[in-house]
């Protein structure tokens, strides 16, 4: 009687071990397979020419659209850009502080930030226009024009930056921020420095392994995916960085190269910015001088 229960515990003891090592070699194969499809699906982001599906290089940005004033009731409005992401910002203020909602100290200058989202803004629709993705995106723009706006001219009041989202393929972070930050200008608010966002990707290509990746700056949702984003705000004059946002794991070895094609875009967005900003000043100045 003991022998046959030493026998069953035996054999229920192998089927046991047999069970696990079933289920940890089909864990391994399901994971070597998504890597592969991962690999594959980023090889084909860079040919031979290191050239992307759209044409453009690894260190070209997506064709950029801006426009100044589109509203009149807002203090500021501007529309953002970039590839297929367009985003709409408008900005109320400077007004006296709602205490009862925003904690300020003492000759404190507080910006607040409610991004959201329209339902059809991207392949899926959206149940809700605001969620815990554009609460964090707000709290990300809100501090990047904390440090952009001139605070100690606008001690003790409070502006209010409303961006909505219309279509999201990719940066929508960084055209976020992109968008306020004109916003902010034609609301004629003073500022220490522009402030500009761009996101660059790390994916791995046909020339590098699965430990050594190639960086896109500016890339699209269908280029991003598999890869790790690295989004960057800064100040482009002052060159000091305000904001940093990572999606999905990074190695070090490989965010020095990411980061730097981050800040790369910056200063090409930057220029394309100002540029917008100086022709609606001489439009509007040739306007004025007309009346």
């Amino acid at each position: 009687m003991r022998l046959l229960l030493g026998l069953n515990a035996a054999a229920s003891y192998s089927v046991v071990i047999l069970a696990a090592w079933l289920s940890a070699c089909f864990i391994a194969s399901v994971y070597r397979r998504s890597l592969l499809k991962r690999r594959n699906s980023a090889m084909e982001l860079l040919s031979s020419e290191g050239l992307r599906q759209d044409g453009r290089s690894a260190t070209c940005l997506r064709t950029m659209k801006c426009k100044l004033g589109l509203y009149d009731r807002p203090n500021g409005s501007a529309f953002m850009q970039m590839g297929n992401t367009q985003v709409l910002a408008s900005v109320y203020g400077p007004k006296e502080a709602r205490t009862s909602k925003v904690t300020t100290g003492l000759g404190e200058c507080v910006v607040t930030c409610t991004v959201s989202r329209v339902a059809a803004c991207s392949a899926e629709r959206l149940k809700k226009p605001r969620d815990q993705r554009t609460r964090a995106t707000s709290n990300l723009v809100a501090g990047a024009l904390q440090e952009a706006v001139r605070g100690s001219k606008y001690t003790g009041s409070q502006i209010d930056v409303f961006v909505q989202v219309i279509q999201a393929d990719g940066g929508v972070t960084a055209c976020c921020v992109n968008a306020a930050c004109l916003a902010l200008l034609h609301a004629g608010i003073e500022v220490n420095d522009y402030v500009t966002a761009c996101t660059a990707s790390a994916v791995p290509t046909a020339a590098h392994t699965s430990t050594q990746t190639c960086a896109l700056v500016d890339a699209s949702q269908a280029e991003s995916t598999g890869g790790c984003e690295v989004t960057v705000a800064m100040l482009p004059n002052k060159d000091r960085i305000v904001a940093l946002h990572t999606c999905h794991l990074l190695h070090q070895s490989q965010f020095d190269a990411v980061l730097d094609m981050a800040l790369y875009g910056c200063q090409q967005l930057y220029q394309g910015m100002h540029n917008e900003v100086e022709n609606f000043l001489q439009q509007h100045h040739a306007i004025m001088s007309h009346r």
